[in-house]
């Protein structure tokens, strides 16, 4: 008996078969070998039912980058941070908020106490390559062929180096460092102020860390413990206040965004 010839027009495609991708890619092959005309629909949608999974997939990663990528870089560079320079000094503090002297809050990432005096630490995990000088209101950042501005970080801590001066006073010096700890480069050279995590840490281990600190130093340290705000009060009205000056970062919201809309697209393609 002969068998019956398998229909090449569109209702091949739409056939419920396991492997409907490859057939999918093999009658367009078949019509493009045999001259047939797919028409608009058809070719739609075999493009789609091929490569449609790309445009949730894409979405769904670009939104985790947008809307998590730059705070856990954050993140990791404060933890990497913290955990190098703790055997070097005799107390530290991490990511605490502290009054800014000026009727305000601020947020600090390291806090350390050696016998040199209080270090404020403000850490950034930059990347690509950085252009600054030390009293330059911003610095520019080059990623490829692309420039961006951004803030100098220099001048962010000196306002965390006020704070914590209007809390010690006089009693024992306050100073500053910026350390980097991703992987950006200077090729100009950094700016005084400014140390990657690994020249930091060789210039805290000369410190005598065995040594026991001056009387006022360790009440001026126990005072600023008492002023860190731990509430979570502190730091949703920290955020406020970076959102009334700076505004709001649109960032979280877009990346948020464009997650659930990959993770929707991606599910209605498996039900459909």
């Amino acid at each position: 008996m002969r068998g019956r010839a398998m229909p090449l027009g569109p209702q091949m495609y739409l056939t419920n078969l396991p492997n409907r991708r490859l057939i999918h890619w093999a009658y367009l092959g078949l019509a493009i070998q045999g001259g047939f005309v797919l028409d608009t629909v058809d070719l739609l949608g075999i493009l789609w039912s091929s490569l449609g999974w790309i445009l949730p997939f894409m979405l769904v990663v670009t939104g985790l980058q947008i809307a998590f990528k730059a705070r856990t870089q954050g993140w990791i560079g404060e933890r990497i941070v913290a955990g190098g320079l703790k055997k070097h000094v005799h107390a530290s503090l991490h990511d605490v908020i502290l009054p800014d002297g000026r009727g305000g809050l601020t947020q600090i990432d390291h806090l350390l106490l050696n016998d040199q005096g209080v270090w404020v630490i403000e850490t950034k995990a930059f990347t690509g390559r950085i252009f600054g000088r030390e009293r330059d209101r911003q610095w520019t950042q080059r990623l490829g062929r692309k420039s961006f501005r951004i803030g100098n970080p220099l001048r962010q801590n000196y306002g965390h180096l006020k704070a914590v001066e209007a809390i010690v006073g006089q009693d024992m010096p306050v100073l500053g460092r910026v350390v980097m700890a991703g992987s950006a480069s200077f090729p100009k050279g950094m700016p005084s102020g400014v140390s990657t995590g690994r020249a930091f840490r060789r210039e805290l281990a000369g410190s005598r860390t065995g040594q026991q600190l001056p009387g006022d130093w360790v009440r001026a340290w126990r005072e600023l413990e008492s002023q860190v705000q731990s509430e979570p009060e502190a730091r949703k009205a920290h955020r406020r206040q970076l959102e009334e000056k700076h505004g709001r970062d649109l960032r979280p919201v877009v990346g948020a965004a464009m997650l659930g809309t990959g993770l929707l697209l991606a599910a209605w393609m498996v039900v459909t």
